[in-house]
């Protein structure tokens, strides 16, 4: 009887833990200062700078986005992602962000975009990165969304005068500090 007991509050510990959503914090960076940087383009509003010195080493990879590979094997990859591409060509890409984040609650919706962000939110931010915590900040053009986890981050920049088109970073890694610095680069 008291196994069963110890195993039942376990379980609900685990469930609770694992039902609870990471705090969101309101936040703001400065902008990149360094004086030579290198610029990366993948679109008009998808724009990456990096401090020429944080290149040594440094693997470039192209494909559909960008691939970083950094010489201690930690690595962001950078895209920018079209609605018609996600298959949704009339959604507004700024509302995916605040699926894929709970930022808004998209249970009961049988809308086939807001499915495909919980779905994403499900398995790659809960499952994958595991947030400890949610940032959003203002952009020069938009807001950003940051989830913080142990190992990997996911960071989306929406802009404020296009609605079919997000900047996706997925980083692997790199510590609170680096991902910041990345972070200075786009805003």
């Amino acid at each position: 009887m008291k196994r069963s007991c110890t195993l039942l509050l376990l379980s609900l510990l685990f469930s609770t833990a694992a039902c609870s959503s990471p705090p969101v914090k309101n936040t703001q960076y400065d902008a990149l200062t360094a004086e030579h940087v290198a610029q990366f383009s993948l679109s008009p509003v998808a724009t990456l700078r990096i401090p020429i010195e944080d290149l040594s080493g440094v693997k470039v990879i192209g494909g559909q986005g960008l691939t970083f590979i950094y010489p201690d094997g930690s690595n962001l990859y950078f895209q920018s992602v079209m609605a018609s591409a996600m298959g949704f060509p009339d959604a507004n890409l700024h509302d995916w962000p605040l699926y894929l984040f709970g930022l808004k609650s998209g249970e009961g919706s049988d809308d086939a975009f807001v499915q495909e962000a919980m779905k994403s939110k499900r398995y790659v931010v809960d499952e994958d990165i595991a947030p400890r915590e949610i940032r959003v900040f203002p952009t020069h053009n938009g807001k950003g969304y940051w989830a913080l986890g142990p190992e990997k981050s996911l960071i989306v920049l929406t802009d404020e005068n296009d609605t079919s088109q997000l900047i996706m970073i997925n980083v692997s890694g790199m510590s609170e500090v680096q991902i910041k610095e990345i972070i200075k680069g786009v805003i």
